[in-house]
């Protein structure tokens, strides 16, 4: 398991959030255009990223031609470059392989929308590796798909319950970095403590979300939308809430700079309505648990 990759997916996303904000001069295209491609090198998912940038510059009157080579062009040649090497190292001519992986988990969510992320994952490798050994049916995704309308009909509930698991309570962290009660760890000695730890763990995103959402409008419009875009996404083709760490930089840096501002003096009723509106959403609906058996 490799958590690094969403560490500096939060910086690239916080930098091209900053350089956003700028007048779109040769530099700063220049600039975009290689943190977007370095984005994508490091998670596919980021493709939307230089074209989010040249939609943006160009709907500020920037010149279309010179933009999308600028923003778009880098992460194109860094795309080929990665067929290229995938594909003489493994006979994969494709950047990168977890799209198609994304979809098989889907597949499996579909058949088992109840399952835990971590059983998901476990049926969809073992799914793909019958396939490829030809050993007969789909034996790891066990139920049949559903009918093409009950599909249609699961979708929408099953993106929401992903964009509650990224958004909402911690279980990435709870569930299979730090189970307080997995072996192996030192008990804690006050139950009082051992609340107060899991309260913060379980709920510290919820609220940053709901902050973002009260000092929204003192934000500019363009990282606001920037985070919805990347959360939507996110939740469109991930399935665990340890993603959220990509989106985790730009959102706490904001609402920093908002709250040391004009802060809660700016805000007014219908910010704070709505702000504890989506907190009380994403604190009451649970989301995927992230291991079979969860505290």
């Amino acid at each position: 398991m490799h958590l690094w990759p969403d560490i500096l997916l939060g910086f690239w996303l916080l930098l091209f959030s900053v350089i956003l904000q700028r007048t779109g001069t040769p530099a700063d295209i220049v600039c975009l255009g290689t943190i977007a491609a370095l984005g994508f090198a490091t998670r596919v998912d980021f493709a939307a990223l230089p074209l989010f940038g040249a939609v943006y510059w160009i709907a500020q009157g920037a010149d279309p031609v010179t933009v999308s080579a600028g923003v778009i062009g880098p992460t194109v040649a860094v795309a080929a470059l990665l067929s290229v090497v995938n594909g003489r190292r493994h006979g994969i001519w494709a950047p990168d392989t977890t799209v198609l992986f994304n979809l098989r988990v889907a597949a499996t969510e579909l058949r088992h929308p109840q399952a835990s992320t971590g059983a998901l994952m476990r049926m969809t490798v073992k799914s793909h590796a019958d396939r490829l050994g030809s050993r007969g049916p789909d034996t790891a995704a066990g139920a049949p798909l559903a009918p093409p309308c009950r599909r249609a009909r699961l979708v929408p509930g099953l993106w929401f319950r992903r964009l509650i698991t990224l958004t909402g309570q911690e279980t990435f962290v709870r569930h299979t970095l730090i189970q307080m009660s997995a072996a192996g760890y030192a008990p804690i000695a006050s139950r009082l403590v051992a609340q107060l730890i899991d309260t913060n763990l379980r709920l510290w995103f919820p609220v940053l979300c709901g902050a973002f959402v009260l000092y929204g409008r003192q934000m500019p419009a363009a990282t606001v939308a920037l985070v919805a875009v990347m959360i939507a996404l996110q939740s469109l083709v991930q399935t665990r809430s340890r993603y959220r760490m990509a989106v985790l930089p730009v959102i706490a840096a904001n609402v920093a700079a908002a709250a040391w501002g004009d802060g809660l003096a700016a805000a007014n009723a219908q910010d704070i309505v709505m702000s504890g509106i989506v907190m009380a959403l994403l604190i009451c609906v649970p989301p995927r648990p992230e291991a079979d058996a969860v505290p």
